[in-house]
């Protein structure tokens, strides 16, 4: 049995052809190039590579502009002037000529030159303890040299009563003819009740002349009209306050 040898698919019949060992045949030239085949499905991404390192920090930028200043505040409340603080007590007893009844202390009982203004408001407070067995008592309450007197009072019987002075005065005008109007008034306790009567000085029904271009010295004085004993006032505190206007 001869030998087949296959060489190939007939292009008529679309089998396979065979030839017998010992034939002879051409061998003819290469057939075309076969259509290139559909392109393979895209491979699996890469792994991420990692991060690069952080750049350089930016320069500071420029400064924004100052904001606008708040409003101003309102004015503080006005303040007060201590010009005199009585720290020694002062007795005035079985006389009957007239004494002061402010002892020293710290401050000073005049007020300078040229210190005062036009609404200042001076007060002066007094207090103290007084004994009567007979008579009348005046007091005198003196500004520069204008003097605003009590009338004579007639204190109530006791020994070491309390009392309490009050005067003040407000400044009109300023200068060599300033003008000044002041009121004062005492009371005077009985020692077993502490009721205190009040008496009132003298009342000024119109500002007095006073020259503040100058010094202007307050005193506060006590005159018995009897001289007796039993008779005494002491002053134990005294405050004298400039209100500034």
């Amino acid at each position: 049995m001869a030998t087949l040898i296959p060489v190939g698919i007939d292009s008529t019949t679309g089998q396979y052809k065979y030839y017998e060992a010992g034939d002879t045949f051409i061998i003819s030239a290469t057939g075309a190039t076969g259509v290139t085949g559909a392109i393979g499905a895209t491979g699996l991404t890469g792994l991420t590579g990692s991060t690069g390192s952080t750049g350089s920090t930016g320069s500071t930028g420029v400064t924004g502009l100052t904001g606008v200043t708040g409003r101003t505040g309102s004015t503080g409340p006005v303040g007060l002037t201590g010009l005199f603080s009585q720290t020694n007590s002062i007795t005035v007893a079985n006389l009957t000529t007239e004494n002061t009844i402010l002892g020293t202390g710290s401050g000073s009982l005049t007020i300078p030159a040229n210190t005062l203004a036009v609404g200042d408001v001076v007060t002066v407070d007094v207090m103290g303890f007084f004994s009567r067995t007979s008579g009348t008592l005046t007091l005198r309450s003196k500004i520069g040299g204008t003097t605003q007197a009590s009338p004579a009072i007639t204190p109530p019987s006791g020994t070491n009563s309390p009392f309490f002075i009050k005067m003040m005065f407000t400044v009109r005008s300023i200068g060599a003819t300033g003008t000044i109007i002041a009121q004062s008034y005492v009371g005077l306790s009985v020692a077993t009740t502490f009721a205190y009567p009040l008496f009132g000085f003298t009342p000024q029904t119109a500002a007095f002349t006073i020259d503040t271009t100058a010094d202007i010295i307050y005193n506060l004085t006590a005159q018995w009209s009897t001289a007796n004993a039993g008779n005494t006032i002491t002053s134990t505190n005294t405050s004298i306050i400039k209100n500034k206007s």
